[in-house]
């Protein structure tokens, strides 16, 4: 076997198992050829991106079997929007002044530029794909999601090794990262319903994500929702799994059975984020995550038990080559 061979069918350990027993001879063969037409021993890079984006967005449609497409597309819009309610909301909260940390702690701190942290690339990013999306190229949009992911962690690792103080926290940072691969696994809606819906899900919680900055000027590397705006003495993101079912139950009690599913599922992320938030406060406040969790509990054996839901595994079948081969 060749060094090119070897490479290639490296390559495509991108793809699952069952994809590559189908295709992955073919597939093989037919990149041999070119490389052999153009007299080449090394593939090109070209090539590489291709079949890396093309066998992650097949394992990526196999996640959600039993999820159906009508909830994957609610779930990817709303997805967005937040995502860059969030951004807009950290350029303002975190990157707007870093010469103020100056003052407040009497040290020289390292930006980036007339910014906090080359964090701004990725909440820029965010911004564009919405901006694209809203113009209809929702496609170009979720492309763009799709490079926030190696973004956050680059832009992460660049701050950590210049040694910039306020660079966001990767709690912060894993939050995009997942809304991002809600977005990626389904499709943004497109056309007048889907500004609508990328509207709706955008300027709401841009209001109620901005309101600490109306009564809370410290410095954060997490935006105020997530650590200093708290109700009960814990931060406001902790409540959101008990919001998210309470949202949840209210959008199926009005027969928006495909949108209470996506809400649940928009839910994880921000669930997750908010267990490392309590993780961190475990002692201060027994009493409220107590109520919390119970309160969560509860939620979801209701909503479960209201949108009929029902966890089912079964074995992916293998495709024709010709549907999900590389472009």
């Amino acid at each position: 076997m060749s060094t090119l061979t070897r490479q290639y069918r490296r390559a495509l350990l991108w793809y699952p198992a069952w994809w590559r027993a189908t295709n992955e001879e073919v597939v093989v063969g037919t990149l041999m050829d070119v490389a052999d037409a153009e007299h080449r021993t090394r593939p090109r890079i070209s090539e590489m991106v291709n079949l890396a984006a093309h066998g992650l967005s097949t394992r990526m449609r196999m996640l959600p079997a039993m999820v159906s497409p009508a909830v994957r597309d609610r779930t990817s819009t709303a997805a967005l929007a937040l995502g860059s309610a969030i951004s807009l909301t950290a350029i303002m909260q975190l990157e707007s002044n870093p010469l103020r940390a100056e003052s407040m702690f009497g040290v020289d701190v390292v930006s980036f530029g007339p910014f906090a942290s080359p964090a701004i690339l990725l909440y820029f990013a965010w911004l564009a794909a919405l901006l694209v999306s809203l113009a209809g190229f929702t496609v170009a949009g979720r492309w763009i999601i799709a490079l926030t992911i190696p973004l956050a962690i680059g832009t992460r690792v660049f701050a950590d090794a210049s040694g910039m103080f306020l660079r966001p926290t990767w709690t912060f940072y894993g939050l995009l990262i997942m809304l991002a691969v809600l977005v990626v696994a389904g499709n943004p809606a497109a056309g007048r319903k889907g500004v609508r819906w990328l509207l709706c899900w955008f300027v709401p919680p841009l209001i109620v994500l901005l309101l600490p900055q109306l009564t809370n000027d410290r410095l954060f590397q997490n935006p105020a929702w997530m650590e200093n705006w708290t109700v009960l003495s814990l931060p406001v993101l902790a409540w959101s799994p008990v919001v998210v079912v309470a949202a949840s139950i209210l959008l199926r009690l009005f027969g928006q059975r495909a949108w209470a599913a996506s809400v649940l599922i928009l839910g994880l992320p921000f669930a997750a984020v908010a267990l490392s938030t309590m993780g961190r406060r475990a002692f201060e406040d027994v009493f409220g995550i107590a109520v919390l969790i119970g309160m969560t509990l509860a939620g979801c054996l209701i909503s479960l038990r209201l949108l009929g839901l029902r966890v089912r595994i079964q074995k992916v079948a293998s495709v024709t080559s010709s549907t999900h081969s590389p472009g």
